[in-house]
């Protein structure tokens, strides 16, 4: 039994170039754990050279997956733009708004695009910023919903990282509770039989 389990475990954690990443961006994405956690953890279970190089690709793996949000985020707000500026446009045609006003209002737009360049990424200021205190029972997606606002894009992202499920037992247990259920024997039961029974576990 301990070589099966030990196989097993061998399968998603034996060799650190397996590992599945996004694992460990989850856990980064846990705001009382951090990139801090991931660092010492390993740093605790291998040498000082793999705990950094494995710190360096998960914040690869992470900033690589904050970007492609971040770039379908800014490409939707372009579009949504574009269309604000042609109807704020054709409002000035029809107002006769004077070109003063207007070239005021797109210098603004200009000034608030580098600074936002300027300024540092979400992910830099979630990563910078400490991890939250231990306090028993820590609602992580209460926390992300009340810094959605704070962290706009990364909360997008933790939305659909922490759905993905851990383990696949749950549905292959359903599998081989369906394979008991409908055997050889019960081969005619009706499908809404066979679900009640699966889900009913009876």
């Amino acid at each position: 039994m301990v070589e099966a389990m030990k196989t097993k475990f061998d399968k998603y954690w034996g060799k650190l170039g397996k590992m599945n990443l996004l694992i460990l961006v989850a856990l980064v994405l846990d705001p009382q754990f951090k990139l801090v956690y991931v660092k010492w953890s390993f740093e605790q279970n291998y040498d000082v050279v793999v705990a950094m190089e494995m710190e360096k690709k998960v914040k690869d793996c992470l900033i690589r997956l904050y970007n492609w949000y971040d770039a379908r985020d800014s490409s939707n707000n372009v579009q949504n733009t574009n269309t604000n500026e042609s109807r704020s446009i054709n409002d000035a045609d029809m107002e006769e708004h004077d070109a003063r006003a207007f070239l005021v209002s797109q210098f603004q737009k200009h000034l608030k695009e580098e600074d936002s360049m300027l300024s540092k990424s979400e992910l830099e200021r979630y990563l910078m910023d400490g991890c939250e205190a231990d306090r028993g029972k820590f609602d992580i997606l209460g926390w992300w919903k009340h810094n959605s606002t704070k962290y706009r894009i990364l909360s997008q992202v933790t939305r659909d990282v922490l759905v993905v499920p851990v383990s696949t037992v749950a549905s292959e247990s359903a599998f081989s509770t369906g394979g008991r259920v409908l055997d050889p024997f019960r081969s005619s039961l009706s499908h809404k039989t066979v679900e009640a029974l699966i889900c009913a576990q009876n």
